[in-house]
């Protein structure tokens, strides 16, 4: 039986080597297969009606064997489906962000369905003709689309992507349904409170760029959140909340940090025993201003912040991080828009995915003298 199969697998090796392309066709008489079964096999769908695995592995075995590739065209003509989901993201600054660990969580997950991941960086113009959207799938070959389009969004876009129910799901932004984000406001919360664990009562939370953001049309909701998180667990705690930002007049970042580096010459009774940062990228100039006045940090100033994926971590080890949970989120996407392909009519709730908290050395009890 083995000796007939390789006979016969040679055989159609030999018989294929001057095609131009292998079919499933090919592989199913090599195998001595239906064909159907070796498409579900080949296609990832074999779990479904459970054929063995070692039947499997002998057909990926002699599909590789023979140089046998999925054409694509046929696969999708087959099927009615491209077996890709676009992560569509803005061409202005600061109204999208890739990263690493988002691009990883959305192609593993997908990865679990047999789908792949295109991105495709498009204009306000384009994202807002009306014309333009409807025709999305088929003009980039996807069956779902991923909005990694977060601060600055056309209202016209909203409207557009309402209106045209396509399988679609907003990435790192509030709507009333189909959309994922982190909990900021909660991640803003639960860092006031560990620093309040640890016995701080004078806490500073600095956002640098707060009306900046504002100014230039892309301020995201996150930072209201986690600025709401933290005024409301000191307010909780009985504490006065003490924010500090740019102002609305502020056109370069100069004048803030002279006015950070006089609140850190406070006498010891008035200035903060710690300082908890907007953005992870503050920190290494606040640190380098408590050093300049003398201020040792943890011991008497504490550093915390909310931070990124891991390439920011190692750039900023050793400081407190509330990790925001990119990966998470996006895995959670990609889940989201597979279901909304499958069930078009549906309106999926919003998912929040909450934030993590990774003590380093940066935090301490604060001075008791």
């Amino acid at each position: 039986m083995e000796s007939s199969r390789r006979s016969t697998m040679a055989q159609h090796t030999k018989t294929t080597s001057d095609r131009k392309r292998v079919t499933l066709s090919d592989v199913a008489q090599a195998t001595g297969l239906a064909k159907s079964t070796v498409s579900m096999v080949l296609n990832g769908s074999w779990k479904k009606v459970g054929i063995k695995p070692e039947r499997v592995e002998q057909i990926r075995k002699i599909a590789e064997e023979l140089g046998y590739r999925t054409n694509y065209a046929a696969h999708c003509m087959v099927t009615g489906k491209y077996s890709t989901i676009a992560m569509v993201c803005g061409k202005r600054h600061f109204t999208s962000s890739v990263s690493p660990a988002l691009v990883g969580g959305i192609c593993l997950a997908l990865g679990e369905h047999n789908y792949h991941m295109s991105i495709e960086f498009c204009d306000d113009d384009k994202l807002t003709d009306p014309s333009y959207l409807p025709s999305f799938l088929e003009t980039h070959h996807c069956d779902g689309i991923l909005l990694n389009y977060h601060a600055g969004v056309p209202l016209r876009l909203i409207e557009l992507i309402q209106k045209s129910r396509l399988p679609a799901v907003w990435l790192n932004y509030k709507m009333d349904h189909n959309c994922v984000h982190p909990n900021d406001y909660q991640a803003g919360f639960d860092l006031t409170r560990y620093l309040l664990e640890l016995g701080h009562r004078h806490i500073l939370y600095v956002d640098h760029s707060f009306y900046a953001a504002a100014r230039r049309g892309t301020r995201h909701y996150s930072k209201e959140d986690r600025m709401d998180g933290y005024r409301d667990c000191m307010l909780s705690a009985g504490l006065q909340p003490h924010l500090f930002t740019d102002t609305a007049n502020e056109e370069d970042f100069d004048s803030l940090f002279q006015r950070l580096r006089s609140l850190l010459r406070q006498p010891v009774a008035e200035r903060p025993t710690a300082i908890m940062t907007y953005a992870q990228e503050l920190l290494a100039y606040i640190r380098l201003l408590a050093a300049e006045e003398g201020l040792a940090v943890p011991r008497q100033l504490s550093l915390a912040t909310f931070g990124g994926h891991r390439d920011a971590l190692v750039l900023f080890h050793g400081f407190t991080v509330s990790r925001v949970p990119t990966r998470k989120m996006g895995a959670i996407g990609a889940e989201m828009v597979l279901e909304l392909i499958a069930n078009p009519t549906t309106l999926l709730p919003p998912r929040t995915v909450d934030f993590e908290i990774f003590p380093r050395q940066s935090t301490a009890e604060p001075p008791t003298e």
